[in-house]
């Protein structure tokens, strides 16, 4: 297998498995199987960190990259291009690596953080909703809370935001670690934690 390649087996529920790392590949593609076939979804250039199903359109995944876009793909017709989703005017530009990403509860919103510090709220045609940019480092995480009301990033800044939807800006920060916040949760609404 490839370097970035992930595999989905569609008879087991919930299993999206980590890269399979190949350094002397060169050519990252998505695999998704089922117990007899398998499709292979390729245009990424670089490596792919990570992929996500969107929970209330389950035909479409998205996959993040080093490459600077993410990109949407329909399973369900695997031969139609994917919406890219691109972080730089350059494909592979320096610090624009796609770090995390993460689908609206409603489905209709895709998230992303990238390397630059920059998270984005994208909607399926790849217009962008929001950019919000107020951490001054990589982006590790993003929680959309239960009602996608608000999204939460965790950035090597040692801070977490809030971030209110309905706008787009930046309800409150903190910062309360020592180290980078690596991950991020929401508790209903209205609570969240963060770790380091």
């Amino acid at each position: 297998m490839e370097e970035g390649t992930f595999v989905h087996t569609l008879c087991t529920p919930h299993v999206v498995c980590p890269p399979l790392c190949t350094p002397s590949l060169i050519h990252p593609m998505l695999y998704l199987q089922t117990a007899t076939s398998a499709v292979v979804l390729s245009g990424h250039t670089s490596e792919v960190f990570m992929c996500k199903w969107n929970n209330v359109k389950p035909s479409l995944i998205a996959t993040g990259s080093g490459d600077s876009t993410a990109r949407i793909w329909d399973s369900a017709n695997p031969n139609l291009p994917p919406v890219v989703l691109r972080h730089a005017e350059v494909s592979g530009e320096k610090n624009k690596d796609v770090t995390t990403l993460e689908w609206s509860p409603s489905g209709d919103l895709l998230a992303t953080g990238s390397y630059d510090g920059v998270a984005r709220v994208w909607a399926m045609d790849g217009s962008v909703k929001y950019t919000l940019a107020f951490h001054r480092g990589p982006i590790f995480s993003l929680k959309w809370n239960h009602d996608g009301t608000r999204l939460l990033s965790g950035s090597y800044d040692k801070s977490t935001i809030v971030w209110d939807m309905a706008n787009g800006t930046r309800e409150c920060q903190f910062e309360v670690h020592d180290a980078p916040a690596l991950d991020v949760d929401w508790n209903g609404t209205d609570v969240f934690a963060s770790c380091r």
